[in-house]
């Protein structure tokens, strides 16, 4: 199973895991301010645009959603354990290092593209500027320190067949328990 943390988050509430705060004191964006648009929603892009401003605000909103996340995450860790079919257990993390959570991990692979891709992608997919990206990279360990502290590393700047082969293969290597780690 492949358990993406970015897309867990709004999911919280439906999905069978742990209950997300109600807007209210404490919460990054409450109160009727830019993030809470009434009716329980969550305005993604208005709270990352507050949080990324205010550092502690930032902290405010992960003291909140980070329990939950790792309450849910350790969940579904030992629902996939104690299945004899699952053999591998794929997380997507963003802030894995940053949260000491690599400990937990077999395996680190970092997946690597170059500046002007990932700032193509999330203008692209997520609607933000250049500044948004390097709002919240300014709040991470840099890309130079994940790559050196991973144990492989994948080129993810062509399309998504190259980039699926290349898991393929990777995945085929650690199955086989390959005891050399390089980078690819």
């Amino acid at each position: 199973p492949l358990w993406d943390f970015p897309s867990v988050t709004p999911t919280l509430p439906h999905g069978g895991g742990p209950q997300l705060p109600p807007a209210g004191p404490g919460v990054p964006g409450a109160g009727g301010a830019p993030g809470y648009p009434g009716g329980g929603a969550v305005d993604r892009q208005a709270v990352g645009r507050l949080v990324f401003e205010d550092a502690t605000q930032l902290r405010r909103l992960e003291d909140l959603i980070h329990p939950l996340v790792r309450q849910r995450r350790e969940e579904l860790r030992q629902q996939y354990q104690a299945d004899p079919s699952v053999k591998v257990i794929l997380e997507d993390v963003p802030l894995l290092m940053e949260k000491g959570l690599q400990g937990d991990c077999d395996v680190i692979v970092f997946i690597d593209a170059s500046q002007a891709t990932r700032q193509r992608r999330v203008v692209e997919t997520r609607g933000w500027t250049v500044e948004e990206l390097h709002k919240r990279q300014r709040n991470q360990l840099s890309l130079d320190r994940k790559r050196k502290q991973s144990d492989y590393v994948l080129d993810n700047n062509a399309d998504e067949a190259s980039s699926l082969h290349q898991v393929k293969q990777l995945l085929g290597r650690i199955l086989q328990r390959d005891p050399s780690p390089t980078t690819t």
